[in-house]
């Protein structure tokens, strides 16, 4: 008997003109390996009978993953789709199409926008969502799911698993599960060349130019996973990561850290992003743990061998030279850093301080400025994310907004890589995005 596929999918983000039916042949934009899909395949792959097939979207084409989808329907198990809210309508025609060739497809869905909605998701499309997983702790409940499946066993007993049962919804409570997920990128080419599209995609020259050495390839790695935002309850408005009893998790130790990251390294990855969203308040003691237990195959590479990691980190952390020069040590050499706009007003508006709201904005308006002086003189880079616009924005607030962005990249030109300025698009399942759907109640909260 031949083994049955289990297709994990990353939709594309667009399928070009829809509008006038004009659907491109080829989306070649992605540069780094879709880490939750690459997560599940490699953790199913040694399950006998399986046939694990990795397709992201980002690089291989809409009509790719279709035709797979119609050659080999007869001897597909289950579907599985990483879902953002950008490309969650996406992800329900690739499903409309494998149900329409044949229903006995499992299909499965998971990743963000679903954590964020999943009585919605499967209330609403109920023909062709069989069963959802919510939460980020997913992966070896996803391989418990699929030998269950490929047994006729019952799966509703699967810890994070959303299904409908005699007309009924259940929710099953999450695990926490132990990190890190050993990650096979042998499969990331078992059935499309993914790899050399994310190589030739990948903008080294910005790099190499910042660093005056040469870089091969990126990916990202899970050594941590949460943000100490998420202990008080406040979900996320750019991610839409939910609060939960597991709003942090990570590696045990320094050494087991460094080993996964020297896996990576040996893989051919010199760029490496920890996917942590945020690592320096959140998982400082595993950052210390790092440097008392720092390698000798790292000690031994010149700053122009070693790997080059990049990690998100809060304004509260990142204006502490201490804590900057921890990353440092480590070899961060980029940080990402998200300004929640210029304006006190807006500041205020986001609510995104640790501290007390009526120090808080005073606080985080400085902490901005003096979190790039910092990054600066370690002769770091940092990416930065910044919301320009909210709801409740005037004129006069919007010109704050941009005045302060030009400062920063008048002032910091040679430190900052990327200013990337837009308005808040708030993800499902944040309070902001609550608001916005819901205007009379933000009125009333903003009275308060």
């Amino acid at each position: 008997m031949p083994d049955k596929y289990v297709l994990l999918i990353n939709p594309p983000m667009s399928l070009g003109d829809e509008k006038n039916n004009e659907i491109v042949d080829e989306v070649f934009s992605g540069d780094l390996p879709a880490l939750g899909i690459l997560a599940l395949a490699s953790a199913i792959e040694d399950i006998e009978g399986i046939k694990p097939v990795y397709l992201d979207g980002n690089v291989c084409s809409f009509k790719t993953i279709l035709s797979f989808i119609e050659n080999f329907n007869n001897n597909i198990l289950c579907i599985g789709i990483s879902a953002l809210s950008e490309n969650y309508y996406i992800g329900l025609k690739i499903l409309k199409f494998s149900r329409s060739l044949n229903n006995k497809i499992i299909h499965v869905i998971g990743n963000e926008h679903f954590t964020a909605l999943p009585h919605l998701c499967l209330e609403n499309q109920q023909h062709l969502l069989d069963y959802g997983f919510y939460g980020n702790d997913v992966v070896y409940k996803f391989k418990k799911f699929i030998y269950n499946l490929l047994c006729n066993q019952d799966v509703r007993n699967t810890p994070s698993l959303v299904y409908y049962h005699n007309n009924k919804l259940f929710r099953n409570p999450e695990v926490k599960e132990s990190l890190p997920y050993e990650i096979n990128y042998r499969l990331l080419d078992s059935y499309y060349p993914h790899t050399k599209i994310y190589e030739r995609n990948f903008d080294s020259a910005r790099l190499e130019r910042w660093f005056n050495r040469k870089f091969n390839r990126s990916t990202i790695i899970e050594i941590a996973r949460g943000c100490v935002k998420f202990k008080n309850n406040n979900k996320c408005s750019f991610c839409s990561i939910q609060y939960g009893n597991i709003w942090k998790n990570s590696i045990s130790n320094g050494k087991e850290a460094w080993s996964f990251i020297e896996k990576t390294f040996r893989n051919g990855y010199d760029v490496i992003f920890i996917t942590a969203d945020e690592l320096l308040l959140t998982f400082y003691s595993l950052l210390i743990d790092m440097r008392n237990n720092m390698p000798d195959w790292f000690k031994a590479l010149s700053e122009f061998e070693k790997p080059l990691l990049i990690a998100y980190v809060r304004v509260e952390g990142l204006c502490n030279e201490r804590n900057v020069k921890l990353l440092y040590d480590l070899g961060v050499r980029i940080v990402y850093l998200g300004i929640d706009a210029g304006s006190k007003f807006s500041i205020n508006i986001f609510n995104k301080s640790l501290y007390k709201k009526e120090k808080g904005v005073e606080r985080l308006y400085e902490q901005n400025k003096r979190a790039l002086d910092v990054v600066k003189k370690l002769n770091m880079k940092v990416d930065i994310g910044y919301v320009l616009g909210h709801i409740g924005l005037t004129k006069g607030i919007l010109q704050e907004n941009i005045d302060f962005a030009c400062e920063l990249i008048s002032n910091y030109s040679n430190t900052i890589g990327v200013f990337d300025a837009n308005i808040l698009c708030p993800e499902p399942g944040s309070r902001d995005y609550y608001f916005l759907i819901n205007p009379v109640i933000a009125m009333e909260f903003a009275k308060k």
